[in-house]
């Protein structure tokens, strides 16, 4: 895994593959924001593995993980100690339950809501 440069940042996401390509959310579109990123200089991964022996790979190479309330990344005690560069976990939506905010706050990782950034796709 090649490390961003110097004041740059690795963004990962996991996002479902079996989903309709039309939603920003699948793996396919990467919530639209790939383009942007790369354009500042930063990395962005998108893996649809949540589960399983590779879904962690990259942890401890983030600075940033966006997690999607109806996709989410488990972020456990065990993932928080391998991600040793994670400064901020963005959750687009409502609901950190799948976040250990414990270990989160003791190790100084800051966990935010975007409340209402689902708000279409919820309607929908």
């Amino acid at each position: 895994m090649v490390i961003g440069a110097e004041g740059h940042h690795n963004v990962g996401i996991q996002l479902a593959r079996e989903m309709n390509h039309n939603f920003l959310g699948c793996a396919e579109n990467a919530l639209g924001i790939r383009e942007w990123l790369e354009s500042k200089g930063h990395q962005y991964i998108v893996t649809p593995e949540k589960e399983g022996p590779d879904c962690g790979t990259f942890i401890p190479y983030l600075h940033v993980l966006i997690s999607t309330p109806f996709y989410p990344t488990y972020v456990t005690t065990e993932r928080i100690k391998k991600a040793k560069n994670l400064q901020l976990l963005l959750t687009g939506g409502i609901g950190s339950d799948h976040v250990d905010l414990k270990v989160a706050t003791a190790t100084g990782l800051t966990v935010v809501e975007i409340t209402g950034s689902n708000t279409v796709s919820v309607a929908d």
